[in-house]
C-alpha cells in the first residue's frame, strides 16, 4: 500500500483528500504545516501532496530543500494558476501541478501515473553492496553487513542521492527523529567513520568520498534489482 503525505492547512480540503485517497486504497498522513511535516518524512512516504501557501512558509521553498536530499514525487495543490507560479513550482522540483478546485478522478489519475513512473524497487545494488529496503538488510560481497540504525539511515540517504554532495548540515537535519532524538556533529563524524570502514572500497575507490569542508558524496553508481 502506497503512503501519501498530505501537507495542507485547509481542514476541509485535508479531510476531502484523506477520504478520497483512502477509498482508493492509499494510506495517508495529514499535516497542516511545513515544520512538523519534516517529521513525517521519516519513514519516507511514496508521494507528497503539497500546498504552496502554508503558515510557516511556502511549498516551493520546501520542495527545493527536499530535492537536495530526496527524489520523492511531489504534486503541488494550489489556487495559484498563473503561468509564473506553475513554472516556479516545476522548476523548484515538483513533478506535477494541480490547480484548486480540482477533479478527484483527475487527481487520482495523476497520482497513480506518477507512482508508476517512480516506483521504487525493494532492492538496490551499488558495486558489491546490495540493500533490501523492504526488510532493512544489507549484504556486502554476499555476506550480511551489520549496521546500526543511524548507519542504515545514512546509507539509504546516500543511495537515494548517488553522486550528489550531501553537506553535514543536510545529514544532521535528516537524522532527527519524531521524538526529538538527534545526531550531533561529533556523533555524525563517528557514524561516518564506522560506516566507511565497514563498506571499504569498490575497484579501488571508496563508496563514500569526503569533500573536505563541505560534506560527503556517494561515488559508486547504483541500480534497482
Amino acid at each position: 500500500m502506497s503512503t501519501i503525505l498530505i501537507i495542507e492547512d485547509d481542514p476541509v480540503i485535508q479531510r476531502s483528500l484523506d477520504a478520497l485517497l483512502r477509498r482508493s486504497g492509499f494510506d495517508t498522513r495529514l499535516w497542516p504545516d511545513l515544520r512538523p511535516a519534516e517529521e513525517a518524512l521519516r519513514p519516507a512516504p511514496d508521494l507528497i501532496l503539497l500546498d504552496v501557501t502554508l503558515p510557516s512558509g511556502d511549498g516551493f521553498a520546501f520542495c527545493r530543500q527536499l530535492r537536495a536530499l530526496s527524489p520523492l514525487p511531489v504534486v503541488f495543490l494550489t489556487v495559484l494558476d498563473d503561468e509564473d507560479s506553475i513554472v516556479e513550482g516545476l522548476e523548484s522540483g515538483g513533478d506535477d501541478y494541480v490547480v484548486k478546485p480540482f477533479s478527484g478522478r483527475v487527481l487520482l489519475s495523476r497520482i497513480q501515473a506518477l507512482l508508476r513512473r517512480t516506483a521504487r524497487s525493494g532492492r538496490l545494488r551499488s558495486g558489491e553492496l546490495v540493500l533490501d529496503l523492504s526488510d532493512h538488510t544489507a549484504r556486502l560481497r554476499g555476506e550480511p553487513l551489520t549496521l546500526l540504525p543511524k548507519e542504515w539511515e545514512i546509507l539509504t540517504l546516500f543511495l537515494r542521492n548517488p553522486g550528489r554532495l550531501l553537506t553535514r548540515r543536510m545529514l544532521l537535519e535528516q537524522l532527527w527523529d519524531a521524538e526529538g532524538c538527534f545526531v550531533d556533529d561529533n556523533t555524525l563524524s563517528v557514524h561516518m567513520s564506522r560506516l566507511r570502514k565497514k563498506l571499504g572500497s569498490f575497484q579501488g575507490a571508496p563508496y563514500i568520498r569526503t569533500e573536505r569542508g563541505f560534506g560527503y558524496r556517494w561515488e559508486v553508481p547504483y541500480e534497482k534489482l
